[in-house]
């Protein structure tokens, strides 16, 4: 019998089919899809990556606090160009609003819908890129408290006093709008009870503490009542839930002094 070594018609054409659909290749610059790039470091290895997301917040809150802020800005921020469907954000005890894409980053308004624990999750594989990469989940919540801007009074001189003119501070546990006076210089819905003549002078302050001064006509019990809803939280858009009051008075008589004899 006759080897097929050495005879041309023993040999399999497919070898030089092969060899020469390789050199096709290489010399129409498609050698690349011939390399591993575990081997080739100029070439991005994309197995197994991520769509990865920045979550930034306005106003800044860490997760699951305890706030007074109702609403929030988000924005995810993407690593590679990506564009989520609103539908595949999940809202908890909140709304959404405000959606937004650019590719590169993603941006909403949630806003808790009632007090208690509210927040979004966009889950895993919502989205992904041009190469196939999916996304991780993004989420966020946070406990909204409405109780938690509130307003204290104080005044200076401590009351009782002799004085009839008062330094009055105003201070709510967040950066407030609102406050200032609607005429002259009364804090909005602020009013005093009491003998009738008391003025309000040199407003003042910003953010969470102002100022104003009271001038009383003359001795008797007054209270300062400020009513709730005076003021907005600048940031949430949350009105202040509670009111303050403060009582003063005015007692301008000399004591009498007491007198002893034999």
């Amino acid at each position: 019998m006759t080897s097929p070594i050495g005879n041309k018609r023993g040999r399999s054409p497919k070898l030089p089919l092969l060899l020469g659909t390789v050199l096709l290749l290489a010399g129409a610059g498609c050698s690349n899809f011939l390399i591993d790039p575990r081997i080739d470091p100029n070439l991005p290895d994309r197995r197994g990556k991520k769509l990865e997301a920045a979550l930034g917040l306005s106003p800044s809150l860490a997760a699951g606090v305890t706030s007074p802020f109702r609403r929030l800005g988000v924005t995810i921020a993407w690593s590679d160009e990506a564009w989520p469907a609103p539908e595949r954000l999940i809202p908890e005890n909140a709304s959404i609003a405000d959606f937004h894409n650019t590719g590169a980053a993603t941006s909403f308004t949630l806003t808790a819908l009632s007090a208690g624990r509210a927040g979004f999750v966009l889950p895993a594989g919502s989205v992904t890129n041009s190469s196939g990469d999916g996304n991780d989940a993004v989420a966020f919540d946070w406990i909204f408290n409405p109780d938690a801007l509130s307003l204290a009074i104080g005044a200076s001189p401590a009351s009782p006093s002799s004085s009839t003119v008062f330094d009055l501070t105003f201070n709510f546990t967040e950066a407030v709008s609102g406050f200032a006076p609607t005429s002259g210089d009364t804090p909005n819905r602020t009013t005093v009870q009491g003998p009738a003549g008391a003025v309000f002078s040199g407003f003042g302050g910003g953010g969470s503490t102002y100022t104003a001064r009271l001038t009383l006509p003359g001795e008797g019990t007054y209270t300062i009542l400020t009513e709730a809803g005076a003021a907005v939280d600048a940031l949430a858009g949350l009105t202040s839930s509670d009111g303050a009051t403060l009582s003063l008075v005015v007692d301008t008589t000399p004591p009498i002094p007491s007198l002893s004899g034999s």
